[in-house]
């Protein structure tokens, strides 16, 4: 997992590093590159990090068969809208498109262009996208249909490795097939847009503090480097990625506050800083740092109309989501609160409270910015969600087992 992780978000950076230095056009030279690059750090890492791979969950046949229920469900969004949704194909696969063609075409490299629609979001899925699309000499959305089926893939090996050992109980194999049957979920991973990669690089986040103690001597060395990377990449995928950077940083913070450790910081800083600096640099320099503008006189004349949190409130319970995130977590979080890892939950319910909040106050009609990207920000957090009740449930089958 962790290796796949490296080399997609690695895709990204050699992308940028290449176009940004290669001639327009060379063709040649931006493969024979691309392999050196991609060659010389997997044997870096495989050095360094010593991977093994599990496969104890491929073989078991309930697993299987849910993932081969959701590809079907995937499949039918590719063959009904095989360019994604109308985010996708104005934005982010028009970018991944420009940067494939401008350089196959031989012109010049730019990181934006005023004409994109929202110039100011960040370029991270673009570009690593654009990297297979330039090395396979051709733009297709299937590209992008490829990497979120391997991100999808991603969740059900995190939600089902070690499956065996739990499968006896019927509530973990609920919590553990019901994502993979929820329609919202499996469009959202066929959207083509940065969510479903935004949502899949925090579960992996939290799969990572969840599991630290199953990873090997090798990347424990670097686990507070990794988890620090992977962190800052998120802003670097969607802008809200740094309402979950923060959240995630106050939870480490407090986690950890008892158990400190200088090296342990350096590492995290020095990963976490990486992406971010690339991030603000992106931002300083775009025309566009925000795409919903609020100002201070803003907030204060719709910060006390009632109907704008009936709004919200009504959007809650017309996309379910009162029952599928808001009051679950709430619920959960007081039934295991004694649980080492419950504090989780309240990342999701910050971020979830951060969303409305920004919904409340947004600049933008508030009715159409609720109906076209209400649901679909908040369905980012299902997948952690998942990953964190199924993880106590197992925690609790492992208790019991031994008393």
């Amino acid at each position: 997992m962790i290796y796949l992780f490296l080399n997609f978000s690695f895709y990204a950076l050699a992308s940028l590093i290449l176009l940004s230095f290669l001639p327009p056009k060379s063709l040649l030279s931006y493969n024979l590159y691309s392999f050196l690059m991609v060659f010389i750090f997997n044997l870096l890492i495989f050095k360094v990090l010593k991977f093994e791979l599990s496969i104890n969950n491929i073989l078991e046949k309930e697993p299987v068969i849910i993932i081969l229920v959701s590809t079907l469900f995937f499949s039918f969004r590719l063959y009904q809208e095989p360019f994604g949704m109308w985010d996708s194909w104005a934005m982010w696969n028009a970018k991944t498109k420009d940067f494939t063609l401008d350089f196959i075409e031989g012109y010049e490299f730019k990181y934006f262009r005023e004409s994109w629609a929202h110039p100011g979001y960040p370029i991270f899925i673009p570009l690593q996208q654009s990297f297979i699309s330039i090395n396979l000499g051709f733009f297709s959305e299937k590209i992008s249909y490829v990497y979120n089926y391997i991100y999808l893939i991603c969740f059900w090996y995190m939600m089902t490795n070690n499956y065996k050992l739990y499968s006896l109980s019927l509530f973990y194999r609920f919590v553990t097939f019901f994502p993979f049957l929820l329609n919202g979920l499996i469009n959202q991973s066929s959207d083509l847009c940065a969510d479903f990669p935004l949502s899949i690089y925090f579960c992996f986040i939290i799969y990572l503090i969840l599991y630290h103690d199953s990873l090997n001597l090798d990347i424990k060395k670097y686990y507070n480097f990794l988890l620090g990377l992977f962190i800052g990449i998120l802003p670097l995928i969607k802008n809200e990625g740094i309402f979950f950077l923060i959240y995630l940083v106050i939870y480490l913070a407090l986690k950890f506050k008892n158990d400190f450790k200088f090296s342990s910081l350096s590492f995290f800083v020095i990963g976490i800083s990486i992406p971010l600096f690339l991030n603000f640099y992106y931002k300083l320099n775009a025309p566009e740092f925000n795409p919903v503008p609020i100002t201070k006189e803003h907030i204060i004349n719709v910060i006390f109309i009632i109907e704008r949190y009936k709004n919200i409130f009504y959007a809650e319970l017309i996309l379910n989501l009162s029952i599928f995130l808001m009051i679950p977590i709430v619920i959960l979080y007081f039934i295991y609160k004694k649980h080492k890892i419950s504090k989780l939950y309240l990342v999701l319910l910050c971020i979830h409270l951060t969303y409305n909040f920004i919904f409340l106050i947004t600049s933008a009609d508030q009715t159409w910015h609720l109906h076209t990207a209400y649901l679909r920000l908040n369905q980012q957090l299902l997948p952690a969600f998942f990953l964190i009740t199924q993880y106590i449930i197992k925690d609790n089958i492992h208790i019991s087992n031994h008393k």
